[in-house]
């Protein structure tokens, strides 16, 4: 569930390895759940290294949108998963930092609309599922900013001890 992913993440990158250990001085992505956003539960993470990305099926519902307005306020990053123009998702829209496109997923025309669309407003596009070279050069042409995919980096299993009960307490 996005709920589950999230409170995983946090705890993994809190307490199991630590912020500077997995980012190093960059920015981390955060799947943000309805229940993070709604409860503040991102608080507890650094605004100028987070990018608290809605989840792929949160509902932007006027609460969701009223606290994505929030978090905007505070300082934190905004970013939409997987967007692709339907209606329901354009209040978020106007909120977001970066909007984040399934490269492989979305068709050329559509790709191109929504880099006409959010490129004059200062948005930073970020191009996912970039696994070639190719795919990458055309991603760059078409006007997107930001890279995900094969491409860049395989994806790397970390591991770490177990965090003990009395750490997990302190949370």
């Amino acid at each position: 569930t996005p709920d589950r992913a999230s409170f995983e993440m946090l705890h993994t990158a809190l307490l199991g390895f630590g912020l500077d250990s997995l980012l190093g001085d960059r920015a981390g992505y955060l799947p943000a759940s309805r229940d993070v956003l709604l409860q503040e539960f991102y608080l507890i993470l650094p605004k100028e290294r987070t990018v608290l990305q809605v989840a792929d099926g949160v509902t932007p519902d006027e609460q969701v949108v009223s606290a994505c307005r929030v978090l905007r306020e505070r300082g934190y990053s905004l970013a939409i998963d997987d967007f692709d123009r339907r209606p329901e998702l354009l209040p978020l829209a106007t909120l977001a930092d970066v909007v984040r496109v399934d490269y492989t997923g979305t068709p050329e025309a559509e790709r191109r609309a929504i880099v006409r669309e959010f490129l004059p407003r200062k948005v930073r596009l970020l191009a996912a599922n970039v696994d070639t070279r190719l795919q990458f050069a055309d991603a760059a042409r078409e006007g997107f900013t930001h890279f995900q995919g094969y491409f860049f980096a395989e994806p790397e299993l970390l591991s770490t001890p177990d965090v003990p009960a009395y750490k997990r307490n302190c949370m």
